[in-house]
Order: C-alpha cells, then structure tokens, then sequence
C-alpha cells in the first residue's frame, strides 16, 4: 500500500489556505519545530548560528550558510537548541513551477535538480545540506531577505515578485550545486538509475504480494523519498503503478484465451471478484466482453 498520503500532517490546503501559495518567514533561537511531512517544497537557508535538523529519524547538523531543499512528504523537524540561529523558510508548492511547464520531455528541470542534493545526501549517507559558493551565498541571503521584505509587505503585484523570486532562487541553487559537481549529468542518470532498479523489481514481482518498503529498500531509499521520486520519475505513485501493470499483465492473458480466473491470479490480483470489479472500473467493460471485443479464443 502507498502510504505516502497517510503521513502527511500539512498539507497545501491548510497551509496556503485562499492565498498566494508561497510563504517567506523567519525563524531563530528557541524556535522548534515536531517531526512532520508536507505537500509542499521547502527551502531553509541557515542565516547565521547553528541548529540540529531531523531528517528521516536521524540527525544532521545544520551551521550558518547551510541550504537544505526538502521535497515533498520527507518527513523531518527542527530539534530544540541552545545555540543561538537564524533561519529563512520558504514555501511553495510544486505545482507553482511544474504548472509552467519548465520541466523538459527529458525531465531534467529546476525543481527536480535542486531535489538531487537530497536525494544524494540520503544515498550516500552524508550531511543532506549544501554549502554554496562564496558569490551564490550572497546572492541568495540577498534574495531570501528580498522576498521576506516582499512577503511582509505584500504591496500589490508581491504575487508575481515572490512568484519570479522562487525562480531565482531555484536557478541560483541549481547553478550552484551544478558547478559543484564535477558532471551534474551523472547526477540525474544516478536518481533515474535508482529509481529503475525499484521498476525492475516491480517487473519481477508484481504477480505476487508486493509493498513500498520492499520498492524502496531496492531504490536504496527511505519510503518517503521513494515515494517523491518514484513519482516524479513514472508520473504514478508506487500503488498506481503496480495495479497499472498488472492490469496491462491480465488484459495479455485474457488476450491470449484466458479466463478471468486466469487472469486475475497469473497478474497478482488478490482474486477473481476484485479482478472483474477493477477491470470493468479502469476498462469500462468486463473481462468476458473485453475478450469478445478483441476476438480472443474462447
């Protein structure tokens, strides 16, 4: 079952509400925060002092300059500190930028690559925070202060300022932790390569009982990243993606002379009567008749 829905605590609705999607605030010593999930991007740029983020369970030192992009569903929080710190939130959902299509075909846009410092951080086991350069820093203190101005403010037209501002800050965050790598390339075909291996092992058992931890465990991922990438690689979430094939997997039996029985077990589905029920749901017709349609030997 794909949980990924089930443990999200703030969603986009509750957070946004009728306004602007795209929330800019400030946060400082004594400011703490619960472990949680949301539908929506986060950026947190580390203003100045040093804090403790909760990533997935476990801990990661956060220290002035610091940036951390967290995708959507990651389930994290801010652990009460002594030290003093300084912290911009920005929020924005994802729809505000895919919704303008700046995604290639290739799928290799801004709001996925400023996902891959994350991602790789969660593979490798490192800190998952990117430290910029020197210029990109103080550019994006510029910038975060800019859109917190803008935000507070909000004077008229702010929505298009903090809509072209989010823009920026992408940009400069992607430049940034491109130049840093020595081929960004192979950043992308890793996160895609990982990604396929949980296809893979899809294909291999998807006739029988199959669940997200296993997917993720084969994409070398936690759940709630799987889930993130999963999606933003196939279009369909874990769940939609496994019933998806093996109804691809029945309709070849059924073409092939089988019988819905047949079908329903040689494609994992749990049985006959909930086989016919998602296959008149999803085809508009039932087995018996999709065969008939396609002159299958009876």
């Amino acid at each position: 079952m794909d949980q990924t829905a089930e443990k999200v605590k703030m969603r986009n609705a509750d957070t946004f509400g009728g306004n602007f999607p795209v929330r800019v605030y400030k946060v400082s010593t004594g400011w703490c925060q619960e472990t949680h999930s949301h539908e929506y991007m986060q950026i947190w740029y580390v203003v100045s002092g040093a804090c403790t983020h909760i990533v997935e369970g476990a801990e990661y030192p956060l220290r002035a300059k610091n940036v951390f992009v967290i995708p959507p569903f990651v389930e994290h929080g801010l652990k009460d500190e002594r030290d003093n710190f300084t912290i911009i939130c920005c929020e924005f959902p994802a729809e505000l930028i895919t919704g303008d299509n700046l995604f290639d075909p290739a799928g290799h846009g801004l709001l996925r690559y400023t996902c891959i410092e994350s991602f790789a951080a969660v593979l490798g086991r490192t800190r998952p925070c990117h430290t910029p350069g020197e210029l990109c820093r103080m550019k994006l203190e510029r910038l975060l202060e800019e859109m917190l101005a803008e935000y507070d403010r909000r004077a008229e037209f702010y929505e298009i300022v903090l809509k072209a501002d989010v823009l920026k800050l992408l940009t400069l965050l992607a430049r940034d932790y491109g130049e840093s790598m020595t081929d960004g390339g192979a950043i992308v075909r890793s996160y895609s390569a990982y990604i396929d291996k949980a296809v893979a092992f899809i294909e291999e058992g998807y006739r029988g009982k199959l669940h997200i931890e296993e997917a993720a465990k084969a994409a070398s991922m936690s759940v709630s990243y799987f889930s993130y990438f999963f999606r933003e690689r196939t279009g369909l979430s874990f769940r939609e993606y496994v019933s998806r094939r093996r109804m691809e997997a029945a309709k070849e039996i059924l073409l092939r002379g089988g019988t819905a029985a047949e079908a329903a077990s040689g494609a994992g589905f749990p049985d006959t009567a909930y086989f016919n029920r998602a296959f008149k749901r999803t085809q508009g017709v039932t087995p018996a008749a999709f065969r008939r349609m396609h002159g299958a030997k009876q």
